[in-house]
């Protein structure tokens, strides 16, 4: 299973590509080992995209919003340009 993950940060949002991941077994410890190995862990987790954000301003604007549950047009932008394109192929 694929699974893909978007990550917020002061620096801007990006997406992530996690192979073989099952929620159910997250907690063990083969799992959580996986995490903690920067080889295994770079073949479990693969960048797809990263948008920074402009400036400090309109970080604190896109940050301020995903408080609040609201998606600034940044994040749509951001989505709809890298994440709808992996569904579609």
């Amino acid at each position: 299973m694929v699974l893909y993950t978007l990550f917020e940060h002061a620096a801007g949002y990006s997406v992530f590509k996690v192979n073989g991941s099952e929620e159910v077994g997250a907690l063990l410890p083969e799992v959580q080992e996986a995490v903690t190995d920067l080889e295994r862990f770079g073949r479990l987790v693969k960048l797809v995209a990263f948008s920074p954000f402009k400036n400090a301003a309109n970080a604190l604007e896109n940050i301020n919003s995903i408080s609040e549950g609201v998606v600034h047009d940044d994040l749509k932008t951001f989505l709809e340009s890298n994440v709808t394109n992996l569904y579609v192929r």
